[in-house]
């Protein structure tokens, strides 16, 4: 009876060795999952903060670029006046 019951422990620790092994290269593989997903959101936020960044400059320049238009459409139609300082 001894024998058997020693036999079973045994048995129970090598089963739970190989589930622990098991969960433990499961837990691993998730955990190198979720690192990949981390850094590429990293990743992601900066092209939306330089993307924003790009928009604000872009939006600063404006008001010349629409004078800029302006002028360029009236030397076009010749509709510009001499100005003396």
């Amino acid at each position: 009876m001894q024998v058997y019951f020693c036999s079973c422990l045994k048995y129970k620790y090598l089963c739970s060795q190989s589930e622990i092994v098991e969960i433990d290269q499961e837990l691993q593989t998730s955990t190198a999952n979720v690192l990949v997903k981390g850094e590429e959101l990293v990743q992601a936020r900066k092209v939306e903060s330089n993307m924003a960044a790009a928009i604000d400059n872009l939006s600063l320049c404006l008001p010349v670029l629409t004078t800029y238009a302006k002028l360029q459409r009236q030397m076009k139609e010749k509709r510009y006046v001499a100005v003396y300082l």
